[in-house]
């Protein structure tokens, strides 16, 4: 039988033996009184782990970032600020080229969030979150759930923000601006962070929406951070060190 590791360091368990409350991570993620998620040890089983285990497990991060990562000013002072940030006017943005380490450093944030102050935060593909949550109209369960842990989340990152738009002409485009915004919209009601990474500039933001323009100019509130051609290449340095 095949047996399922869950990078906790643990060894593995068999699929069969797996905890139905925790699935073997030997935490379960509960809601504290003030709607807040947290986890806390499985008191089904005997299963290990810890609590930065279950972040980075639901975080989608495509990989747990090494220590070597060279994080810029813009993205120190948010994480610095991000307990006084929690409500208000709580967004970023880094805006600039390809390859000028704009990802890297929402990256090192979501990770700077869950070992700093162990709280959630989540990390999307701006196109595959989209994408996902169209799709997942169909299932309104499925939409629910998976709405509520996008907002739910302590911090959100979308990265690659408004690269891929299909045609205003496409059959699908009403359905991904109409998500698009909704789930924008949400965290801003409610008042929750997100980090945008973006090759798109504010006058491109506004030719697809002014208004989406307008509220993340708001929202940022000056903590707009370009990635110019002669900016430090920060994924090179990253993956060198």
């Amino acid at each position: 039988m095949a047996e399922r590791w869950d990078g906790t360091g643990r060894k593995p368990r068999q699929n069969d033996e797996s905890c139905p409350d925790c699935n073997g991570t030997g935490f379960i993620v509960v809601r504290d009184k003030d709607g807040r998620n947290f986890a806390r040890k499985c008191k089904s089983c005997g299963c290990e782990g810890s609590r930065r285990d279950v972040l980075y497990r639901y975080s989608g991060l495509p990989r747990r970032p090494r220590a070597g990562i060279v994080a810029n000013r813009g993205a120190i002072d948010y994480a610095d600020a991000f307990p006084r940030l929690k409500r208000g006017r709580n967004w970023m943005m880094f805006i600039g080229k390809p390859g000028t380490g704009k990802t890297t450093q929402a990256v090192w944030l979501v990770a700077t969030v869950i070992e700093r102050y162990q709280s959630s935060a989540r990390f999307y593909n701006a196109f595959d979150l989209t994408r996902r949550f169209v799709a997942l109209r169909k299932r309104n369960d499925e939409f629910e759930r998976e709405f509520e842990r996008y907002l739910d989340a302590e911090l959100v990152v979308i990265d690659d923000f408004l690269k891929t738009i299909p045609s205003a002409k496409s059959y699908n485009y009403a359905d991904y601006k109409e998500t698009l915004l909704e789930l924008i919209w949400a965290r801003y009601d409610a008042r929750k962070p997100i980090v945008f990474t973006s090759q798109r500039n504010f006058r491109d933001i506004a030719k697809f929406d002014s208004a989406l323009a307008g509220r993340i100019a708001e929202a940022c509130e000056g903590r707009v951070v370009s990635f110019d051609a002669n900016a430090t290449d920060w994924r090179v340095q990253s993956e060198s060190a």
